[in-house]
C-alpha cells in the first residue's frame, strides 16, 4: 500500500510529464523541492521525463489543408483610371516590382 507521501510525489511525477514544463519550472510553480522531484523521478518515473513543449512551427509532411476561401483567379491593381489584371500565377516579386514602379510614376 502506498503512503500519502508516495501518492503525493507519484502524482506530481505523472503531472510533470504531462505538463511539458521543465522540471525546474514545474517545481517552482507547485512549490516543490527540486531535489526530491529528481529522486522520485529516478525511483518511479522511468519514461516519464518531461518532453519540451513543441515549437511554434512544426514541420508537417503529407498534410492536406483546405483553403478557407477559394483561390483568386488573378490580381487586379487599380491606379487612378488605369487597371492592370494579372494572373494568379504572377510571381510575387514581379508584382512588388510593378507596384514600386507604379508608385514612382507619381513623383
Amino acid at each position: 500500500m502506498k503512503t500519502d507521501d508516495q501518492e503525493h510525489w507519484l502524482s506530481h511525477v505523472v503531472a510533470l510529464a504531462a505538463s511539458g514544463d521543465s522540471r525546474a519550472a514545474y517545481c517552482r510553480n507547485h512549490g516543490l523541492d527540486y531535489s526530491r522531484m529528481v529522486r522520485w523521478q529516478r525511483l518511479h518515473g522511468k519514461g516519464t521525463r518531461p518532453t519540451r513543449k513543441p515549437r511554434a512551427f512544426v514541420k508537417a509532411t503529407g498534410v492536406a489543408v483546405a483553403a478557407p476561401f477559394p483561390a483568386p483567379a488573378g490580381v487586379r491593381v487599380a491606379v487612378g483610371n488605369a487597371v492592370i489584371e494579372l494572373p494568379a500565377s504572377a510571381h510575387p516579386r514581379w508584382i512588388a516590382e510593378l507596384a514600386l514602379a507604379i508608385g514612382g510614376l507619381g513623383q
